[in-house]
């Protein structure tokens, strides 16, 4: 475990808080990222519970197939949930 593993796990920080963790640390000289960081913290699990029976189903309907088209939608859904999350909590905490 390194040291942010091991801070993180002190902190009481989850699996889906780590990238909050990320934007909190990372983004800290941007004014209000506290409150952002914070709602990411309550639409990240929210939005990993409607995006992942999405990419299940979206996998089961091409045979779980492997190519790279399939594989790149996958990703293409994740990444766009992320961003979502992201953009949603900046823009609901006013800033």
């Amino acid at each position: 475990m390194n040291g942010f593993q091991r801070w993180a796990a002190d902190n009481g920080i989850g699996d889906f808080d780590g990238a909050v963790a990320g934007v909190r640390i990372l983004l800290r000289q941007i004014p209000g990222i506290g409150r952002t960081a914070a709602a990411m913290g309550i639409l990240l699990p929210a939005a990993g519970a409607v995006i992942t029976p999405l990419i299940i189903a979206f996998a089961r309907s091409t045979d779980y197939s492997t190519s790279l088209p399939v594989v790149l939608t996958e990703i293409t859904l994740s990444i766009a949930a992320f961003i979502g999350v992201t953009v949603m909590a900046r823009h609901g905490t006013g800033h």
